[in-house]
């Protein structure tokens, strides 16, 4: 009996983050980026394994790990706080920022 391949899967969640995050680009968003690597960090800590470059593990490197880990949080933190300062205190954020509001 002949098999025949399946038809391609589509990643609608993968399509759909690539769209956001053009669409984000396109409109000087940073907050799309942010939202991003809080998604990749989360099942980092659960699994123990991230990447940088190449295979980080906690259990082998956990200092590293953790530093890794730490700066993507802390990079998401300030992605999403920038936008937002930036529609909730508009003033503050150009103060800040040194733009006008």
């Amino acid at each position: 009996m002949e098999t025949h391949p399946s038809p391609p899967r589509y990643k609608l969640r993968a399509v759909a983050a690539l769209v956001v995050l053009c669409v984000g680009t396109a409109m000087g968003w940073s907050w799309p980026w942010g939202v991003l690597f809080i998604s990749m960090t989360l099942p980092t800590i659960r699994l123990g394994q991230t990447q940088l470059v190449e295979t980080v593990t906690r259990t082998r490197n956990p200092v590293l790990f953790w530093s890794i880990t730490a700066t993507w949080l802390a990079l998401s933190a300030a992605l999403i706080g920038y936008d937002l300062l930036h529609v909730i205190a508009p003033v503050a954020f150009a103060s800040i920022t040194g733009e006008s509001p």
